[in-house]
């Protein structure tokens, strides 16, 4: 006589190995998301950094002058006034700003632009402090303005995970035409 079907014991062996690869698959994602979840705050560090330099630089080397009278530069934190190419005025200066975490007001240092009559924009993000914003002017032997040094320190204020800083230092080079006022 012929049977159709599994045995019991079959069935006992087929259950158990499914519940051995699922709870092998299940370990292996949720490491894998812890380690992601570790990273992100270091990447968005970095790329905050990374975005916030290169629109340094976009409009330093765009820029018409460098208002240095009126910029507050050498100090922490440092604001810079310049001239863009369009003629516009633009500041980029570190703002405190009060920012609600799950119904908690927490004050944060960010970094903002204003560009002529338009809205001043965020540079930085709400959830990262901007602990160090420092610009220093670049002279040659001669006294004349060739580049600015800007130091800066961003760090992490999300209590969920650990605390991350970035640390950074750039001299972006002036153009020839950039007068400084």
């Amino acid at each position: 006589m012929k049977q159709n079907g599994f045995s019991l014991l079959e069935l006992v062996l087929y259950v158990a190995v499914v519940i051995i690869v699922l709870a092998g698959l299940t370990t292996f994602l949720l490491n894998t998301m812890r380690v992601q979840s570790g990273l992100a705050p270091g990447l968005r560090l970095k790329e905050t950094a990374t975005v916030t330099m290169l629109l340094m630089s976009h409009n330093i080397t765009g820029a018409n002058n460098i208002n240095v009278t009126a910029s507050t530069l050498g100090s922490n934190p440092s604001t810079l006034i310049l001239e863009d190419g369009n003629g516009d005025a633009v500041q980029i200066r570190s703002v405190q700003d009060a920012v609600d975490f799950g119904g908690t007001v927490t004050y944060v240092d960010r970094l903002q632009l204003t560009k002529g009559a338009e809205a001043p924009a965020w540079i930085t993000d709400a959830n990262l402090n901007v602990d160090t914003w420092q610009i220093d002017t670049v002279d040659d032997s001669g006294g004349i303005l060739t580049g600015l040094k800007i130091d800066y320190v961003i760090s992490t204020i999300d209590s969920a995970v650990s605390d991350r800083t970035f640390t950074g230092s750039t001299t972006i080079p002036l153009t020839p035409n950039t007068l400084e006022i």
